[in-house]
């Protein structure tokens, strides 16, 4: 009898452990491919293509680092969407082109990056439109979060470290760092070279250099895109930013924008509407409890701490080591 009573329980345990065992992969797989629940997996260049022309709803999730050594989505009739989880793995860049736009993500309609580390150079020789991560951004949206990039970037107009320029009404990038060097020739920034949006707690240590004529700033190289509104906050500028007119620690040319809590170190040089947070500002610009360490150079008029004119500033203060204008007329 206690035999019977033993083999009666070892075998209940059984399938109770087996019932259990079994009901969590049931589970799991029961959500459809490319949902937030069961990602496509990303192992390779050619995976990650699946984005192009995709579906905006669909969801991405990178299974291990991959290097990408051509854009995504270049050609005019092409467009990068959905959201991709990059599981906190590295996409190491080899991107060179003539083309236009340049980056990961040439063209992009409606897309989300998060959790993303990108590495390598990205260049574009011939052309305008170049980022890191996003080329140029013509409709839907674009969110990204928690991205940090060691690219190196260079091109012509419409340079940023990780968006080239962005002519859309929905941007939120936050929880950003930018490391690598970005330099282009006009309207080239840390983050993104042209384009309004929301910006938080987003920092560039690198250097950002704009060698044309206008409009070179920390993080975005101009701001003022059809009156939309930008407003930044708990973002930096560590790096050095060389441009000549309208050249700022966070923004180079500012319109219907707001900066709280924000701070440049690094040395900026410019030559007229030159400023330790803004170069030049239009329409209503507002600057609350910012501050600038930076040494500021500028060889022009309107040269100053925090910003080089037509701002509103309040609650801030300029703690740089020397503001110099070798010409204040």
């Amino acid at each position: 009898m206690k035999r019977i009573l033993s083999s009666v329980v070892a075998f209940a345990l059984l399938v109770s452990i087996l019932a259990v065992g079994s009901s969590v992969p049931a589970s799991a797989s029961s959500a459809p491919l490319g949902s937030a629940d069961n990602p496509y997996p990303i192992r390779s260049q050619s995976d990650l293509s699946q984005m192009v022309n995709g579906s905006s709803s669909a969801y991405y999730r990178l299974e291990q680092n991959i290097t990408v050594t051509s854009v995504l989505a270049q050609a005019a009739n092409n467009r990068v969407r959905g959201t991709l989880d990059g599981n906190h793995y590295t996409i190491t860049l080899q991107i060179s082109s003539s083309g236009n736009p340049v980056g990961l993500f040439g063209r992009v309609d409606g897309v989300t990056v998060k959790n993303l580390k990108l590495a390598g150079s990205v260049s574009n020789s011939n052309n305008q439109q170049t980022g890191a991560l996003i080329g140029s951004a013509t409709s839907g949206s674009v969110t990204l979060d928690n991205i940090d990039s060691s690219v190196t970037v260079s091109g012509q107009n419409d340079t940023g470290g990780l968006i080239g320029q962005a002519s859309i009404s929905s941007v939120d990038i936050r929880n950003v760092t930018v490391r690598g060097n970005v330099k282009g020739t006009t309207q080239v920034g840390g983050i993104m070279g042209v384009g309004s949006g929301y910006f938080t707690r987003c920092s560039v240590t690198g250097d950002v250099t704009g060698t044309g004529t206008t409009t070179i700033g920390g993080l975005v190289g101009i701001t003022s895109v059809s009156g939309r509104y930008s407003r930044f906050d708990e973002c930096e500028m560590l790096g050095q930013v060389k441009g000549n007119i309208n050249t700022g620690g966070i923004v180079g040319h500012a319109a219907n924008t707001d900066f709280y809590n924000c701070r440049s170190t690094g040395t900026i040089t410019g030559s007229r509407e030159v400023g330790g947070i803004v170069g030049l500002g239009a329409s209503t610009v507002n600057v609350d409890r910012c501050y600038s360490s930076s040494t500021i150079n500028g060889d022009g008029a309107r040269v100053g701490g925090l910003t080089g004119s037509n701002c509103h500033v309040y609650n801030s203060f300029g703690l740089n080591p020397s503001v110099k204008s070798l010409n204040t007329a």
